[in-house]
């Protein structure tokens, strides 16, 4: 489980401002360093929450390789492309 830094703090793309960041990366390779470095706890904390949301809601497998590239594109719009929810767009629709 990823922890709240207290003396690491990174301007998170999620928030728009300086917040604390994550003590190590949360996912191994290049995204998890994206996200390490650009994105706070608090906004990977709720991205936690959504990806639950999300699981349950597409009914996802993550053991499969499809659902797995599923919630990578969820995150990264969650994190960031500043969206509140995944379920946005389908309010909007």
């Amino acid at each position: 489980m990823t922890e709240q830094s207290q003396d690491r703090i990174v301007f998170c793309q999620k928030f728009q401002k300086k917040l604390p960041g994550l003590t190590q990366p949360p996912l191994p390779g290049e995204l998890g360093m994206r996200i390490f470095e650009h994105i706070s706890y608090q906004a990977w904390q709720e991205w936690r929450t959504e990806q639950t949301k999300i699981i349950n809601e597409l009914k996802l497998k993550v053991f499969e390789k499809s659902a797995q590239d599923t919630l990578q594109q969820h995150l990264q719009k969650f994190l960031f492309e500043n969206a509140k929810t995944i379920f946005d767009d389908k309010a909007n629709s």
